[in-house]
Parts: C-alpha cells; sequence; structure tokens
C-alpha cells in the first residue's frame, strides 16, 4: 500500500505565515540560536486546530533584542515588541493583506484575535530582553 498524495493546495502554516508577515521589521525564524541576528522575532504554533482547507493557529511570537549604540535592551525590546504588535493587529484591520509564505502559498487572515499582549518574560541569555504576544489566526481556503 502507497501513502496517498495530496494534491491541490492547503491552508497556510501560521508560523510561516507569521514569519514572512514581521520580516519587514527584523530577522524572524521559528528559532533563534546563539549567533543569530538580533534584534529578532521568533515564531512558533503553540496549539489550533485545522485540516487540508482550514487553519486556526495558535502563534506565539517572541520579540528579542539586545542593547545597541543608542538604545539599552530594555528599551529595543519594548519598542520593537510595540511595533510587532501594532503590525500584527493590523491584519485584524485589513483584511486585504496577502502574504506569499516561503513554501509558496499565498493567503490572507479571515479572523484574528488577540490572546495575550506583549508581556516581558526572562530569556536564557541574560543581555537579551525578551517580550511574548500571543495570536489566534484563522485561514481558510477560497
Amino acid at each position: 500500500m502507497t501513502s496517498p498524495t495530496v494534491y491541490g493546495p492547503q491552508a497556510p502554516s501560521g508560523v510561516t505565515f507569521v514569519t514572512a508577515w514581521l520580516s519587514p521589521l527584523a530577522y524572524s525564524a521559528s528559532r533563534h540560536n546563539p549567533g543569530d541576528p538580533l534584534p529578532a522575532t521568533m515564531v512558533d504554533k503553540i496549539g489550533g486546530t485545522g485540516d487540508l482547507a482550514f487553519s486556526d493557529p495558535l502563534i506565539s511570537v517572541h520579540t528579542l533584542a539586545g542593547a545597541t549604540p543608542d538604545l539599552d535592551a530594555d528599551t529595543a525590546a519594548y519598542r520593537l515588541s510595540n511595533q510587532v504588535h501594532a503590525r500584527m493587529l493590523y491584519l485584524e484591520f485589513d483584511p486585504a493583506v496577502v502574504i506569499t509564505t516561503a513554501d509558496g502559498i499565498s493567503a490572507g487572515v479571515d479572523y484574528f484575535d488577540v490572546v495575550e499582549e506583549p508581556v516581558k518574560i526572562p530569556y536564557r541569555d541574560t543581555d537579551v530582553i525578551q517580550y511574548v504576544s500571543r495570536y489566534r489566526l484563522g485561514f481558510t481556503l477560497a
């Protein structure tokens, strides 16, 4: 018996969608390793449901920043977390936003909810300040 092959479009990955959406603000990826650029956003799926045509991921966005010549780490992280949150909120108010993800899927958001506004959370590197926010996004295929 062979495995079935999935044909046709699929609902986008929430992680790749949000990573692409946030990339104009800072380095954005699903993980952040020592030596990766700062400032950065780290995007992860922490829950949700879906199938081939529908997805409603619960997305965790970690905003990371260190000190710069002009700003201390706290201020840099706070400012970036506010910019990230504002950009995420834009998804709620402009349904015309369409993103093409790294895997080639173009999609917009059908619905958007803030689950948790940015909150400062300790990070493994004490020279880096982290804010975490969480969002639920809904995607369906047309």
